[in-house]
């Protein structure tokens, strides 16, 4: 049942019988084999049906591959339950939509109708959006809902600017109330009250699920936490799998804590580590291992490579970051010459920003290459856009949002009298999009009226064929030819911008064509609701993407996260770019596994490039190198390794290139070469020490303030007196207290 060509931690993990077990799991370190086996492992060895298991990956392409391999070792076997929080917590509330209360083909809407949802609140009230940022506002929601702040609980606590926002949160949740609609955010808060308010559910999902496995799971907010915790049977038959060193999407709500302080939450858990790298030369292991070390709070890790020798990691300093793109482009062309594909390679970088010089060189230089913006940006063309807001009107007639978006596209003599007489309806008393339709016929005359009536008549039609079953490539060309809106977009369209929209549409058509010939009926559900489930939960996924081409890939880190490539070129290890300029010590230590995450998407070389000068916003600032560098052991790195240079700062004035900072020290630059001895810092020569001594034992614990309330310790360092917290409060951030004075009450 266990392979025998799995190493003994391997096998450990895959084997455990018995509470809760905790997989620490590193790059390149066989983590997907290991999670594969360990479900083969727990399906034989009980004999459990298909359904028994939830398993939770971070993206649904991760699910995807999981099940297909599954399948191709075990053919009878194909588990239902694999997905992501979202598709999971999707399912769940489809399937007692009754009890929510939910429609039961709610609307899974995306950012950008969330953002259009704001703005006309904002109009609504009469505010203008240069006094409020919808864009603020949108963000400001996602956290408190993240936090599980109901917009109540964010009135009540609110002040200042924040007063308007949390009015806004109010009146937005109300919209989407009465549109039948959820956003990504809201399916896994409405899971988490749907489970700690109904026990029937909550014991319902306990008593199916024999295990829960999790994967990624040092990239869990504390929603999905809630949830593992509400689905889980006292915490017991629990797997997670997952690296603090990876933990870098704190940017939505992830919290590294949680991986942190697993052993605590979860009683009596067993803590395997998987220490061999399969993926990386010996010399980027070690380089990566080396800087990662120099992390404050993780576990500790002693990574070893399977032995593949390899060049060492190339540090190249250049005069700017057009010569960092012409050196790239350069080395990209010379591992061609040498046998290496373009998608062989990939570029890295910390801001999208930073790819506009490579896409400029390659693209004069021939260098064929392709960014992950091409899903996004296709589900953003208006016409795409159009498009599916008919679709969604077909599977839920309470969407006003997707009404008002094609009440006059293609234009019917439905202008913006129209719209506000239509949204001044919806608010006197909530209705379908027909019945608001039929109603604003009747304060209508003429065409308009005409319109009106037609449109609410094609509405009932295409209703009609989504509940019957028809498919969302039959309903998509009813509303292509009933609207004319592919003739209408020809016409309209003139300019370079409007060439291919028609392809888009056709596109579009063919994408539910393929998802029809995939589709397996679903208790209760229309094919249509479940093809939007399908493209809302994709567009939301950071590792969907398409078919690789010979390319060179361009990618920001966190779009590369769970790739990796023969050949990885990282740009801008600069100080305030990676990391980026902060004075919050734990956006640093996520900075630094996020370098961490770069260096170890390479297989076989890797190459590390910084600036003197770089244009960024228009604007061109001298650069110093990375901080992080400092820390890659010398013996397996070559080319231009920056020193911290500790000398008074009389002597660092007088030294040629040096390259000064804000921080008061400086770098200075050996000359290149080709092998080095470890020369970094040491305590004794200008290293900033840290605060005292790291105190791991309260590291994630849960405390209540007097006024702040509730949170959750991330860093804490010192003795007696001089124990500092870092404790990050429900919908506040982090705030640095001193225990001391912090009257704090422990809670775990």
């Amino acid at each position: 049942m266990i392979p025998d060509d799995l190493n003994p931690a391997q096998k450990e993990a895959v084997s455990h019988e018995g509470g809760p077990l905790l997989v620490l799991a590193p790059a390149g370190s066989g983590k997907t084999r290991v999670v594969i086996s360990r479900l083969l492992y727990l399906f034989d060895r009980h004999g459990w049906a298909d359904d028994r298991i939830l398993t939770v990956t971070f993206t649904r392409k991760a699910a995807r591959e999981l099940v297909h391999r599954i399948s191709r070792v075990r053919p009878s076997s194909r588990p239902t339950w694999v997905g992501t929080f979202h598709s999971v917590a999707a399912r769940m509330l489809r399937e007692h939509a009754e009890k929510v209360p939910l429609p039961r083909e709610f609307t899974i809407i995306d950012g950008a109708d969330q953002k259009q949802m704001i703005k006309d609140l904002l109009a609504r009230i009469g505010v203008s959006e240069k006094e409020a940022d919808p864009k603020s506002i949108q963000g400001r929601i996602g956290k408190w809902k993240t936090s599980g702040i109901s917009p109540e609980e964010a009135l009540a606590s609110s002040f200042g600017p924040f007063r308007l926002q949390s009015e806004l949160y109010g009146a937005y949740q109300e919209s989407l109330r009465l549109q039948g609609a959820l956003d990504f955010d809201d399916l896994l808060l409405t899971l988490v009250r749907c489970l700690e308010q109904n026990r029937e559910i909550r014991e319902t999902y306990q008593n199916q699920f024999e295990h829960i496995l999790v994967d990624e799971y040092q990239d869990t907010n504390a929603l999905q936490e809630k949830i593992l915790r509400l689905l889980s049977r006292d915490r017991q038959n629990v797997t997670v799998v997952g690296d603090d060193d990876q933990s870098i999407y704190h940017f939505r709500g992830a919290e590294v804590g949680h991986i942190l302080s697993f052993p605590r939450e979860y009683p009596g858990a067993r803590q395997v580590v998987l220490t061999v790298n399969y993926r990386s030369t010996r010399p980027i292991v070690s380089a990566a291992s080396a800087m990662i070390s120099s992390a404050l709070s993780r576990y500790r890790k002693e990574m070893v490579s399977t032995g593949r020798t390899g060049d060492p990691v190339l540090l190249r300093r250049l005069d700017s970051e057009w010569a960092e793109a012409r050196f790239v482009a350069q080395s990209i062309q010379k591992k061609v010459s040498e046998g290496s594909m373009f998608r062989d390679q990939a570029v890295l970088f910390r801001m999208n920003v930073q790819a506009q010089p490579f896409v400029k060189t390659f693209s004069d230089m021939g260098i064929p290459f392709q960014t992950r913006g091409a899903v996004e940006g296709f589900f953003n063309r208006r016409e795409v856009r159009d498009l599916l807001a008919y679709l969604r009107l077909s599977v839920n007639p309470l969407d006003l949002t997707s009404l008002g978006r094609i009440l006059n596209v293609p234009p019917r003599g439905l202008g913006d009298k129209a719209r506000e007489k239509l949204e001044a309806f919806s608010r006197s008393a909530p209705a379908s999009a027909r019945e608001l339709l039929e109603r604003l016929s009747l304060d209508l005359a003429g065409k308009s009226r005409d319109s009106a009536r037609a449109l609410a008549t094609d509405l009932e039609e295409a209703e009609r064929k989504a509940r019957q079953g028809e498919g969302p490539s039959a309903i998509l060309q009813f509303w292509i030819g009933r609207t004319g809106y592919e003739s209408w977009l020809s016409e309209s369209e003139d300019s370079d911008s409007g060439k291919g929209r028609p392809d888009n549409l056709r596109e579009l058509v063919r994408m539910g064509e393929r998802f029809e010939s995939g589709w397996t009926p679903q208790n209760g559900r229309t094919p249509t609701g479940v093809f939007l489930e399908e493209l809302a939960l994709t567009q939301e996924d950071p590792g969907e993407t398409g078919e690789s081409p010979d390319r060179v890939s361009l990618l920001t880190i966190h779009q590369a996260k769970g790739l990796e490539f023969r050949h990885v070129y990282l740009a801008g290890a600069e100080e305030d770019i990676l990391p980026m300029r902060s004075r919050d010590k734990m956006d640093i230590e996520e900075e630094r596994r996020l370098f961490y995450v770069a260096m170890t998407r390479a297989r076989e070389s890797l190459a590390i490039t910084w600036c003197l000068t770089r244009q960024l916003f228009g604007r061109t600032d001298s650069s110093r190198p990375s901080r992080f560098l400092l820390d890659l052991p010398g013996e397996v790195v070559a080319g231009d390794r920056p020193v911290l240079d500790a000398r008074p700062s009389s002597l660092r004035r007088q030294t040629a290139g040096a390259v000064s900072g804000q921080s008061g020290h400086a770098f200075r630059l050996p000359s290149p070469v080709h092998t080095l001895s470890r020369n970094g810092p040491s305590s004794s020569t200008g290293e900033v020490t840290g605060p005292g001594p790291i105190r791991p034992e309260w590291v994630g614990r849960k405390v209540i303030h007097p006024r702040f309330g509730t949170g959750r310790v991330e860093e804490a360092h010192g003795e007696g007196g001089d124990l500092e917290l870092a404790i990050r409060f429900d919908g506040l951030g982090i705030r640095r207290l001193l225990e001391r004075y912090a009257n704090l009450r422990v809670e775990g």
